[in-house]
């Protein structure tokens, strides 16, 4: 999966599914997405890059399956995923 990933940099791809781990303190902690590469139609798996996407996931006015954002692949092997900013279905 990493392969295709770094076959298909600088793409916009969709989000498909997701699910967001919370703490004890209800605090989200971790979110997992699942999309698409548009590149290569692989799909990834891979968690979020940033508190701004991690925060979007837990959003309840803006539903975050279908917007686009950009994935990569860490030196420790993770994949991480942004969602670009006001991307829409």
């Amino acid at each position: 999966m990493a392969d295709g990933i770094k076959r298909a940099l600088n793409t916009n791809d969709p989000a498909q599914t997701y699910t967001v781990e919370f703490g004890r303190d209800g605090k989200p902690t971790c979110g997992h997405i699942v999309g698409r590469l548009t590149a290569n139609n692989m799909r990834f798996l891979a968690n979020q890059a940033d508190e701004k996407t991690l925060q979007a996931l837990c959003s309840s006015t803006q539903e975050p399956i279908g917007r686009k954002g950009s994935v990569r692949t860490l030196e420790d092997g993770r994949n991480v995923f942004a969602l670009d900013n006001g991307s829409r279905l």
